[in-house]
């Protein structure tokens, strides 16, 4: 099985890649996608795939979260995405380039409170101080983010690499998390079962 560092790197990777195909599809139709984000709907609904991942990661660190008990810390973060939104929006109104940036800043966004999330748990802290340690250590989470980016290539080459059955079930599983009829619970359990699969892959 993987080391810790990487499972986590494994779920922040799959996290931030799903946000990014979801994010840049809600914005590539111009001004439906650029009315969305101004009103934080794409946010909404990629905030259960942030809390999953949160989830798995405290489970690497021997917590045992719900998704209730952390809604408030992981809240604040994704908070903070909506003062950005207005320039978001209007990059969706350049069909494809937005849809680009769109998907840039949902993956860089997962990417932030997934390596935020485990170092403040690697030191101890409560979860629910997540907003207030992203925006004190964000300089070290970003140099945890470079350091680990090795790693993030070797995931992407490990999906490339699964064997046709694992790939096939990989696909699914991204599919159904972006489903918008699929309950946050359910896409918790899709997104644990596609962390295992590479898990398994890389060990």
């Amino acid at each position: 099985m993987a080391g810790k560092v990487l499972k986590a790197n494994i779920a922040i990777h799959t996290c931030a890649s799903v946000s990014a195909v979801a994010a840049g599809a809600w914005a590539s139709i111009p001004v439906v996608g650029a009315a969305g984000i101004i009103l934080g709907a794409d946010t909404l609904f990629l905030t259960p795939l942030t809390i999953g991942m949160v989830i798995y990661i405290g489970k690497l660190h021997g917590h045992t979260f719900t998704y209730s008990s952390i809604m408030a810390g992981v809240g604040q973060v994704i908070g903070m995405v909506l003062g950005v939104n207005a320039a978001r929006a209007l990059t969706a109104l350049l069909p494809g380039w937005g849809t680009g940036v769109n998907a840039v800043l949902a993956a860089g966004l997962q990417e932030t409170i997934g390596w935020g999330a485990y170092m403040l748990l690697e030191e101890g802290g409560d979860i629910n101080e997540l907003g207030d340690f992203i925006k004190n250590r964000r300089d070290d989470i970003d140099a945890m983010k470079e350091k680990e980016s090795k790693n993030a290539e070797k995931i992407r080459r490990a999906i490339e690499n699964l064997p046709e059955d694992q790939r096939r079930r990989y696909n699914y599983l991204e599919e159904q998390i972006k489903r918008k009829d699929i309950s946050d619970s359910g896409k918790a359990s899709y997104q644990e079962e596609m962390i295992q699969i590479l898990d398994k892959a890389m060990s």
